[in-house]
């Protein structure tokens, strides 16, 4: 199951990076000689990563390139929206692919639980919830053995 949700966030990460290249170069075009923090393509991924993941400091620029203030909020509004929604569709996709099968498994071990540990000799009836959750039954133990027919009853009907 998590090899399938790490499979499904590949093609993400893998976006996010070349995004992040992309936009790195960008800024290292156009502030390379200006900000000491794009002054080499290293230093402006690093920069861009940080944006990214929201730790934005507008004092790496100076005053007089403005620009660079507002293409940042432009790019951290962009960067945001757009990866977190590239996230969210193939999470859901992934989901869905999965939940069928997860299902299938639970049914099974369900069935499991249900038909080969309920019907246990000895026990008969009493044995009627999941192994972790069986011992809540035991406030019912006292009116199962008062009760001799009903016992021979939920023997019968199970």
């Amino acid at each position: 199951m998590i090899y399938l949700i790490i499979k499904a966030i590949l093609p993400f990460i893998i976006i996010l990076i070349f995004t992040i290249f992309a936009t790195a170069t960008i800024y290292w075009v156009i502030f390379f000689d200006e900000v000491e923090a794009f002054r080499t393509i290293q230093l402006s991924f690093r920069t861009i990563f940080d944006f990214s993941i929201g730790n934005v400091d507008f004092s790496v620029f100076p005053e007089e390139t403005g620009a660079g203030m507002w293409i940042t909020i432009v790019w951290v509004f962009v960067s945001t929206i757009s990866l977190l929604n590239i996230m969210i569709a193939l999470l859901s996709n992934e989901f869905e692919d999965v939940i069928s099968t997860t299902n299938a498994y639970y049914l099974s071990f369900v069935h499991n639980i249900w038909y080969y540990n309920r019907h246990i000799p000895g026990y008969g009836g009493i044995v009627s919830l999941p192994t972790p959750l069986n011992c809540l039954l035991i406030s019912a133990v006292p009116f199962y053995f008062l009760n001799f027919e009903g016992k021979y009853f939920i023997d019968r009907a199970l």
